[in-house]
């Protein structure tokens, strides 16, 4: 059983430890390989006896003769022959030299150290009763410990940690907290995959019942660590307690759970990065969701309140040169200069002091009058609303979770929406669509749907791109995006997303229905007639796309009449149930929709090929474009729009 334990000890690889040897033996092998080279001296142990208390009256051998044969008739080895083995000391009293004095080995009396020099302060200074309670609680813990690992390991433990000074010296710096675990560690615990003795690798805890920083023996009762499921791994039997000096390996994106606490690590791939908008909070609590261009106008819009304020206090503020203190040299000079027939001629003829007084007295009452032009100000605009506006940008990007090619395991990849709060530059020009990226510091949604709705923050959030390498042991995930012309429309999708070129044949009013604000726009590209030159019918070749928002929004939201008749791209537009009856096709225009005329869209896009073979048909195709937009206007009038 001894050779089995020592086999399972050598495949889990359990070290040894550097235990230092102070033991009374001369040597460096023994033959006893149980026996550990530099390790600690155990206290009360057979080898701690001192070879200067060892009676030599029955071990006493003469040396008059050292080659004399033993009784056995084996010849006797002088000492120095001797370097094999360990041997005592005290076997070969009396030594051939002369021996040194107490005095002359020590170097002097003894002294005895204070063994309370080597304890923390917050030890020293612990009362009773948080004494009681902390060795009461670690005490246990370290006992519990080192007794597993003797029970575990008997051959190389062989009685070297449960000792005095092991449990002392743990006691030092041995710190416990109550955990409160979530909704999903609980189930865990329930399920018994949480249990006494594992070791978990937890990252982003924090403190609840926690006033301030304390001493560890005088934290109250009533702080606890609060433990999320995103942020607890299990940990390796042998990784040490403490700190985490190293980032853990990344969770995987389906294994992430909604109101789970937030994601240390991730790997993700951008499958769409959306345009930034522009969340305002009103004062009365309700917001508006704007686009970049709605923000230039809305700021726009407020700064011209703002100065209309301004100006009309302003224009009411006395401008005369009055001064509250009237005995003042600066203030007498100041009427004077106002009942002067010439005061040019008069302000020639000051002096230097009266000058700089003069000079002085106009500051002060410019300064006066600018304070009282800000307070007054500062109050107007806070009775119209306009104090300050609360605007946050916050940029959308689209993900996908990751697969390794030799996964045995064929599952669909869990999609998710990750909203950037306040991003960062260096995050909307590194971005890149296609691209796998190390995210860190997400915040999951408490909504359990389909797609996985995530927070960060730009400032705390980061994202690292993963090497080409590494990042091609992943199953492909991303889809270019293209051009969809209205010939394959079929083809896209329900609900997915999807962008097109065409011509505007006609842009409707807004109206309200239902509480909100809703405008539609009809247009075409002409690949059906494009693709079958004779064909006359006129049924799938028209797009219908509606935008809606908030009764509350600005009309400036919507699509601009000026688009009609003009080549635009759109971007991000969501495919809806076809209209049977009039057979035309139905999408919808969101908040992350976007649309770029033909000139304005960049060589380098998806768009721009698309837009010029719309915009080329439209040029020679006068006929056919008046002829949808007569049906167009046939199908606003028959729904009453």
């Amino acid at each position: 059983n001894t050779n089995d334990t020592k086999d399972k000890t050598r495949q889990l690889h359990m070290p040894a430890g550097a235990l230092v040897d102070i033991s009374n033996f001369m040597g460096s092998y023994s033959g006893n390989i149980d026996h550990v080279v530099n390790e600690k001296r155990r206290i009360g142990g057979r080898n701690s006896a001192s070879s200067f208390k060892r009676p030599r009256s029955s071990r006493f051998i003469t040396p008059i003769s050292t080659n004399r044969q033993s009784s056995a008739g084996v010849p006797k080895l002088p000492p120095t022959q001797i370097t094999s083995c360990r041997t005592k000391l005290s076997a070969y009293y009396p030594f051939q030299h002369k021996r040194k004095t107490w005095k002359e080995y020590f170097g002097g009396p003894p002294c005895f150290n204070c063994l309370a020099e080597h304890i923390i302060d917050e030890v020293k200074l612990m009362d009773a009763k948080g004494a009681e309670r902390w060795v009461n609680n670690h005490y246990k813990w370290i006992v519990w410990k080192l007794a597993s690992l003797e029970r575990c390991y008997p051959t190389k433990a062989a009685g070297k940690f449960l000792t005095v000074a092991n449990v002392l010296d743990e006691l030092k710096y041995r710190y416990a907290l109550e955990a409160s675990l979530d909704v999903a560690l609980s189930e865990q615990l329930q399920k018994r995959k949480l249990f006494i003795g594992q070791k978990l690798r937890i990252w982003g805890a924090s403190l609840c019942g926690w006033t301030g920083p304390v001493s560890f023996h005088e934290a109250s009762g009533t702080v606890k660590l609060m433990v999320h499921v995103n942020g607890s791994y299990r940990a390796r039997w042998d990784d040490p307690l403490g700190f985490c000096k190293h980032v853990g390996p990344p969770l995987a994106f389906k294994c992430i759970k909604a109101s789970g606490g937030r994601v240390p690590r991730t790997l993700v791939g951008v499958a769409r990065i959306y345009p930034v908008l522009y969340k305002e909070r009103l004062p009365d609590g309700s917001s508006i969701v704007r686009s970049e261009r709605m923000e230039r106008k809305a700021l726009q819009l407020y700064h011209q309140r703002v100065s209309k304020i301004a100006e009309d206090i302003m224009s009411e503020q006395d401008e005369n040169c009055a001064s509250t203190d009237d005995s003042e040299e600066g203030a007498k000079i100041c009427k004077m200069l106002e009942q002067a027939a010439e005061p040019e001629v008069m302000m020639a003829g000051l002096t230097s002091e009266q000058m700089i007084s003069f000079s002085s007295y106009q500051a002060k009452q410019k300064e006066a009058r600018q304070n009282e032009v800000a307070k007054k100000v500062e109050n107007a605009l806070e009775v119209a609303g306009l104090s300050s506006r609360d605007v946050t940008p916050f940029l959308k990007v689209r993900v996908t979770g990751l697969a390794h090619k030799i996964s045995a395991t064929k599952t669909i990849n869990k999609e998710g929406l990750i909203t950037i709060w306040n991003p960062t530059e260096k995050q909307k020009a590194d971005l890149v669509e296609g691209q796998v990226y190390i995210a860190t510091g997400l915040l999951p949604s408490a909504h359990c749907t389909n797609i996985l709705y995530l927070h960060a923050r730009g400032s705390s959030t980061m994202w690292k791109p993963l090497a080409s390498a590494q990042a091609a042991d992943f199953q492909p995930f991303f889809t270019p995006r293209k051009a969809v012309e209205l010939s394959l429309i079929g083809e896209v999708p329900l609900a997915s997303e999807f962008d097109i070129a065409g011509v505007v044949l006609h842009v409707g009013d807004v109206y309200l229905c239902s509480n909100q604000k809703r405008q539609w726009l009809f247009l075409t590209d002409g690949s059906k007639f494009i693709s079958a030159s004779q064909s006359t019918d006129q049924d799938d070749c028209l797009l219908a796309v509606s935008f809606s928002c908030s009764s509350a929004s600005d009309d400036g939201a919507f699509f601009s009449y000026a688009l009609s008749g003009n080549t635009v791209g759109f971007s991000n537009l969501v495919k809806r149930q076809k209209d049977q009856t009039r057979r035309i096709w139905v999408a919808e225009a969101t908040q992350s929709s976007t649309y770029t005329l033909s000139h304005e869209i960049s060589k380098k896009s998806h768009l721009k090929e698309a837009a010029t073979c719309a915009e080329k048909w439209a040029s020679s195709s006068f006929d056919k474009i008046q002829q949808l937009k007569e049906r167009v206007l046939c199908i606003i009038g028959d729904s009453g729009g």
